[in-house]
């Protein structure tokens, strides 16, 4: 199966950018159209990269659901509870460990051997990985928020009732979403370099003051440890 992959692209003028491509090579408009909002913001090419990977993943989980999320909103639909839940139980784990085989597409006709499909099953008894709270939390987020996105974007179009249902709707099952999103601790990790406290920024403000009465004692310790090294 053809699968929904973040690639990194080159404008002219050396700039770099990240799109979805979608199954058959096209980008994803609404991902553009999405990122481009980070794009604006001034944020890092890395963040957006990372950012449409995350995308990807919520369209391929979608697409081997076989759900028609872009067709449901035309239509003032989104997505359910247990589609959602769906999502979240994906950011759980690394990319490498959610099956992408053609077996998970529910859309799939093809004539496949049966040598393949047993080795196919074989492999999909391997024990995953669970990635890290902070990476289930990111992706969580910014999958909540594209989803929002396409909710305000295609809800534009809609006659007034349908645009104010799914508004509705978007933001119950959004909420539901977003209370999955873990719990990141906020601590310093050991080990982590930290900046100089506000009393000892005050302080070295003070002392490289020219007129400060300090720096000639500053100067005298400096030169006593300096020479101290030396010898």
């Amino acid at each position: 199966m053809a699968r929904y992959v973040a690639r990194r692209v080159r404008f002219q003028n050396g700039e770099r950018f990240s799109v979805l491509s979608r199954p058959g090579g096209l980008p994803v408009h609404e991902v553009a159209l999405y990122l481009a909002t980070f794009r604006r913001r001034g944020r890092a090419a890395n963040t957006i990269h990372a950012i449409c990977a995350i995308t990807a993943l919520l369209y391929r989980e979608l697409d081997k659901a076989g759900i028609p999320l872009l067709e449901r909103l035309r239509r003032g639909q989104f997505l359910t509870v247990p589609e959602i839940n769906r999502l979240a139980d994906a950011a759980q784990y690394r990319v490498s460990d959610l099956s992408d085989e053609v077996l998970d597409s529910p859309a799939s006709t093809k004539v496949i051997d049966l040598k393949k499909i047993r080795m196919r099953r074989s492999v999909a008894v391997k024990e995953v990985t669970a990635v890290d709270a902070a990476n289930q939390a990111s992706r969580i987020q910014y999958m909540a928020d594209y989803l929002g996105f396409l909710a305000d974007y295609y809800g534009v179009a809609l006659p007034a009732p349908q645009k104010n249902e799914l508004a509705h709707e978007s933001a119950r099952v959004l909420k539901v979403f977003q209370g999955q999103i873990p719990k990141v601790s906020k601590r310093a990790k050991v080990g982590v370099r930290e900046g100089l406290s506000k009393e000892d920024q005050e302080r070295l403000l003070a002392i490289v003051r020219p007129d400060s009465p300090n720096i000639r004692g500053v100067g005298c310790c400096w030169m006593r440890s300096h020479a101290r090294s030396a010898g």
